[in-house]
């Protein structure tokens, strides 16, 4: 079954965070960050017009996996990332 981001973005925290999303082979194709996950992540699969590369990312999307951070700001600290990467 096909990964439905739209779906998965509505259960997602309005929370700051770090996001990975992952191709169906399981390999991380993408990690950002959000000042609210919910807003960003639903911002990949919305109809407004998107570049050539940001679609060909979110087609290629399996999955997408998500930790809390409590800003926006520790997100960016790199000690930080590896600890919430480390942790998925």
């Amino acid at each position: 079954m096909p990964f439905d981001g739209k779906q998965f973005s509505k259960q997602l925290p309005q929370k700051p965070g770090i996001y990975q999303m992952f191709n169906d082979l399981g390999k991380v194709i993408y990690v950002g960050k959000a000042l609210n996950l919910k807003n960003r992540v639903s911002s990949y699969y919305t109809g407004k017009a998107r570049d050539s590369k940001t679609m060909a990312l979110v087609e290629s999307i399996a999955d997408i996996r998500f930790s809390i951070t409590r800003t926006e700001g520790e997100a960016l600290i790199p000690v930080n990332l590896d600890r919430h990467l480390i942790r998925i």
